[in-house]
């Protein structure tokens, strides 16, 4: 295949190095660029991708390629560790921001093999969703060798942090690095010129608009108003969570606890164990906007929890619209006008350039499965304008998580610097 221009840099910047990155946006070629400069290394391509991805490599002639979950396991680390000593071989992590924090098994897995490794790339559009201290651990996978400040000391060097005497500080224990805010949510960035040459020293950044000019992309958010009982139940789960908050020392585990309750409740559904199940407001919405879009487009409904999929499925069967939760037959048919799927699950890797419209009917908070979803259809090929509708019930902490999302802030840590649930 003929090699976009910013392929062609990557290739040329690549060259001299022993580990290089490419922080290109979902869409772009990182993998026609990846195997390029493999090939042009002369080396055996080993690739670390989600599972979801897996056989996309495959499909592109890479016999080996695992999966960030086996990264965890002895045998498959002995296995990787076994083929980078007898081969010259390259050590490829696609959407590499999964080792983005540096106290887990896999990312400790993946830059010990990365070490063993004649060659090293990594592949990402959001190689910073959270913070520019995600990039600490891809940099040190990147350049094993070579001499990197401890993390703490990275962070601190980009981020502007708390003092020692804020009520936050002085409510965790271990004296951490906790970085300020803007009034906006988002961070307090410092040295930023600084980390931006940085980064170019390690690899080649590129978005959609290097690639080809893509259509309008139109984001939408639709209000449903809660029952009178989904609002009472609501307002209780909130007060007990205020109550937690204040009752015990504040952790990024706690408040996602206790977020992801307001969540699941947002949508009419109660604790994972529980058997309350309320109206959904946002069900009713999306099922009287899809008669317009099932006529203009075919669409990507995505929801979060198990049981709300589950209902919108019932409510499907009971349309006559042609719909689908399995992406192969939504790929391979068009007359399937509706896929429903899981942002974690299909949310990374696949190429969905048919479908025009993407309803959320639910979200997490992370900003990199949001990111990693929205680029399924809107990606180089696609030709038409795309429409991105989000339902949220009114008066929830659904509007708090559209806010960071659109500001690319961190609601947890909102939430612990705030101790405020709305």
């Amino acid at each position: 295949m003929e090699l976009f221009l910013w392929q062609q840099r990557a290739r040329r910047d690549a060259a001299p190095h022993d580990g290089w990155g490419l922080f290109a946006r979902p869409g772009t070629g990182k993998t026609l660029a990846a195997l390029t400069i493999a090939s042009d290394w002369d080396v055996l391509p080993v690739v670390v991708a989600p599972l979801a991805v897996k056989q996309q490599w495959r499909d592109q002639g890479v016999m080996h390629v695992y999966h960030y979950e086996q990264l965890r396991i002895a045998r498959y680390q002995t296995e990787i560790a076994d083929l980078l000593q007898r081969r010259r071989c390259c050590l490829i992590l696609d959407e590499s921001h999964k080792i983005a924090n540096p106290s887990t098994a896999t990312t400790k897995s993946a830059i010990r093999l990365g070490r063993l490794a004649a060659k090293r790339l990594i592949l990402t559009g959001t190689p910073t969703a959270n913070s520019p201290a995600d990039l600490w651990a891809q940099l040190r996978f990147l350049r094993p060798d070579s001499t990197i400040e401890s993390h703490k000391s990275f962070k601190s060097r980009y981020l502007v942090g708390l003092p020692p005497s804020h009520p936050l500080m002085l409510r965790i224990r271990g004296n951490p690095f906790i970085a300020r805010r803007n009034r906006d949510g988002t961070l307090m960035l410092q040295n930023t010129e600084e980390l931006s040459r940085r980064v170019r020293q390690y690899g080649t950044s590129v978005d959609e608009s290097e690639i080809a000019d893509l259509p309008t992309r139109t984001f939408v958010t639709r209000h449903g108003e809660a029952s009178p009982e989904l609002r009472r139940a609501y307002e209780d789960m909130r007060r007990r969570c205020i109550t937690e908050i204040h009752g015990h020392v504040l952790t990024a585990e706690n408040a996602a606890v206790l977020a992801t309750r307001l969540l699941r409740l947002a949508s009419g559904l109660g604790d994972a164990d529980s058997t309350v199940k309320l109206p959904n407001p946002k069900l009713s919405l999306l099922l009287t906007d899809l008669d317009q879009i099932v006529q203009e487009g075919r669409t990507i409904i995505w929801s979060v929890w198990t049981q709300e999929r589950e209902d919108i499925a019932a409510a499907l069967r009971q349309t006559p619209y042609a719909w689908t939760d399995d992406v192969d037959v939504f790929q391979r048919d068009t007359t399937y006008r509706v896929l429903l799927g899981s942002p974690k699950v299909l949310g990374a890797g696949l190429n969905l350039q048919s479908a025009t419209y993407q309803c959320w009917v639910s979200r997490t908070w992370s900003l990199i499965e949001r990111e990693q979803a929205l680029h399924r259809n809107y990606r180089v090929g696609q030709t038409n304008q795309t429409v991105v509708i989000d339902y949220i019930t009114g008066g929830t902490i659904e509007a708090q998580v559209m806010r960071a999302l659109d500001a690319k802030s961190n609601l947890l840590t909102l939430i612990m610097e705030n101790g405020v649930i709305e």
